[in-house]
């Protein structure tokens, strides 16, 4: 007998233990409008008035079982044949309507489905409706389904289905295909990507978010290995009833707080889903039609980054390009030149503003890295300037002030560069801000650099610690690098210009040793490398033997005469990140549906008993990026008449990379000058 959650007598019981539920409200509202008797109601037709008779009558004249024609293989039996079915309809959608056998007609084997898709475009269907159905079944690219050439109306009657419980993770334990077209239900499923949410209202669920594997494990590791096989495991989709593509609104989503889809109830990854519909197969995936009185998602969104108290916060904060403008000699602003990599006008750059202000005074650090702040130098028209103004102006008072280097030459010819923020009562600068060059390939047609390190020794006011703040953001894997016209598989998998992320690394380890800074180091920012690829490995400890691999850094850099040599041993920096936040990430990479740290913090062997906690606030990369300033305002701007709202401040979607904050104690006895 199939194993089923919900059977006729189960789910009155189901019910009852999940009272208070909005989901199970409404299932226990369905059923017994529907199913909970076998007395005829009043929008029942008669059995032979509705019924041609030329496919019989309903429940007298014979017919063939969707089981049947469901089989236990993955193709329909029976195709090309007219066959004749009879059940109740569970829902509809685009294109027809889903057919299941009523409970007492079911042949209780676990292989075999009791539902169906109906192709039709009869729209006097209804959800609860007895039909008789003459139609030839067919495969349609993996979805089985019979394309009605006749419906006959048998009427509402209460006549009871099974609901099929798909368990999480399923492989193993469930064959999809053995509930396809019947009603299923998902229980507390992890959202694992959203890049399909407006554009087809499908959420991916899964029994975990998908990792980038190189984030678990080094390449080719069986930490690497298992990662790979886990990302196209145990998925199943949860869609919209149309075939529309960005449809005004998602028919099924709705939360307790409102009604539609909004950015303040916007979903995220890291969610977690209950749903019931029946269960179809499209463009490779299995898929629940479910609907509003038959979706639950709870969100894991938080307000403030949930870490212990201390002495002192350090936070990274990657702020995605925040150019404020270029000042005209009439006072006036524009956006429009040429290193603008940001904000396109001035409502954008407000709305990019707001959320990132909000960002961070929710972030509530004492000393902020910040990373894509304009490289238009110190000055009061600057952008680090425009910032720290905004925090200020929100706060009500002079809170925070930022790090100023004696020749602002320092932060490199790029567009963007590095920059360091802090609270005035918590610390005071102890020197100027410096700055550790980065290595760049300049050869030919290939030119590769990144922005130089930004390192500020601070005082904490209270106890009179002193300890340095290194600011990083290493080479993108974007554009190219010698080392990528012929790559090493490690290489190749670790994305573009790893070699040079390994130099960098390199460059900071031996850059920090030749500065005269206290013992006491925080490094943080983005590496732009996960956790177990070769740059991080460098920073810290690896061991070349286990690794399987020699790491090498790049050629015709300044490092070694232009040489590329093999790095032999780490740095000793520790990545303190996964001892107090073990599953934590701070990137989610655009439709590899994966999810990974390219932000971390690491820290000197004399800081590590210094620390008391480490978090990844997750208020970006698991945030659709639909909900970015720029797409909000073009897409899904309410105001201006689209159904859809996703222009309102809040710290949500104010970056693509996550902020990392760490906390430490400081020892008011000790001496690291």
């Amino acid at each position: 007998m199939n194993k089923w959650l919900f059977t006729a007598p189960l789910l009155a019981t189901s019910i009852a233990a999940n009272a208070g539920s909005p989901l199970w409200s409404a299932l226990a509202q369905w059923k017994h409008s529907i199913y909970s008797s076998h007395a005829k109601t009043s929008e029942s037709a008669g059995f032979y008035e509705n019924s041609p008779s030329g496919i019989g009558h309903c429940f007298f004249s014979p017919s063939t079982g969707i089981h049947d024609i469901q089989g236990s293989g993955s193709e329909v039996n029976f195709a090309g044949e007219s066959v004749v079915v009879e059940g109740v309809v569970t829902a509809i959608r685009d294109g027809g309507f889903f057919v299941q056998e009523e409970i007492w007609d079911t042949d209780r084997s676990r292989d075999t489905s009791e539902g169906i898709f109906v192709s039709s475009d009869d729209s006097a269907v209804y959800v609860g409706q007895s039909v008789r159905v003459q139609g030839t079944p067919e495969e349609r690219f993996g979805n089985s389904q019979l394309v009605a050439e006749e419906i006959a109306d048998c009427g509402r009657y209460a006549f009871s289905v099974r609901v099929a419980q798909i368990p999480m993770p399923y492989e193993g334990k469930m064959d999809l295909e053995s509930v396809e077209g019947m009603l299923v239900r998902v229980t507390n499923a992890t959202v694992y990507s959203l890049d399909n949410f407006t554009r087809h209202g499908e959420i991916f669920l899964s029994d975990g978010v998908k990792w980038t594997p190189t984030d678990v494990g080094a390449p080719f590791s069986e930490e690497y290995e298992k990662a790979v096989a886990n990302i196209n495991a145990n998925i199943l989709y949860v869609e919209d009833n149309t075939s529309a593509s960005f449809p005004d609104t998602i028919s099924y989503y709705a939360t307790d707080d409102f009604d539609g889809l909004d950015y303040a109830n916007a979903p995220s990854i890291g969610d977690t889903v209950t749903a019931i519909g029946p269960l179809n197969y499209a463009f490779g995936a299995y898929r629940i039609n479910t609907r509003k009185d038959w979706f639950d998602i709870k969100s894991s969104r938080e307000e403030s980054p949930q870490v212990k108290s201390g002495d002192v916060s350090i936070a990274s904060f990657n702020v995605l390009n925040y150019f404020n403008g270029e000042y005209l000699e009439n006072g006036e602003v524009t956006f429009d030149y040429e290193s603008n990599r940001g904000a396109f006008n001035a409502e954008q750059f407000a709305l990019q503003k707001s959320r990132i202000v909000d960002a961070i005074i929710s972030l509530d650090a004492d000393i902020i890295g910040l990373m894509e702040v304009e490289n238009d130098g110190f000055g009061g028209q600057s952008s680090i300037a425009d910032l720290v103004n905004a925090l200020n102006v929100s706060l009500d008072a002079d809170v925070y002030a930022y790090a100023t280097p004696e020749d602002d030459s320092i932060t490199g010819g790029d567009a963007i560069t590095n920059a360091i923020v802090y609270r005035k009562d918590v610390v005071e600068l102890d020197g100027q801000l410096q700055a550790i060059e980065m290595p760049r390939q300049v050869v030919d047609d290939i030119f590769a650099a990144m922005r130089p390190s930004l390192v500020q020794s601070f005082k904490h006011t209270d106890t009179g610690e002193s300890l340095a703040v290194v600011v990083n953001h290493f080479k993108s894997k974007g554009g190219g690098c010698i080392e990528d016209i012929e790559p090493t598989d490690q290489d190749d998998i670790q994305g573009s210009c790893n070699a040079l992320r390994v130099s960098a690394s390199v460059a900071l380890a031996e850059g920090l040793k030749a500065l005269d800074l206290p013992e006491k180091q925080v490094l943080l920012g983005d590496f732009n490398s996960y956790s177990a690829e070769d740059p991080m490995a460098v920073l810290t400890t690896f061991n070349a033997e286990e690794r399987g691999y020699t790491i090498n850094t790049a050629e015709q850099t300044f490092l070694n005469e232009g040489q590329s040599i093999e790095v032999s041993e780490g740095y000793g920096f520790l990545p303190v990140a996964k001892d107090f936040d073990e599953d934590s990430f701070s990137y989610y990479y655009f439709r590899s549906d994966q999810v990974g740290s390219l932000d971390h913090v690491l820290v000197s062997p004399a800081t590590e008993e210094n620390v008391v906690d480490v978090a990844h606030w997750n208020i970006n990369s698991t945030e659709m990026f639909q909900l970015q300033y720029n797409q909000a305002l073009r897409f899904y701007n309410g105001p201006e008449g689209a159904s859809i709202d996703f222009t309102q401040s809040g710290p949500y979607r104010s970056s693509d990379h996550d902020p990392v904050i760490i906390v430490l104690d400081l020892d008011s006895d000790g001496d690291d000058d």
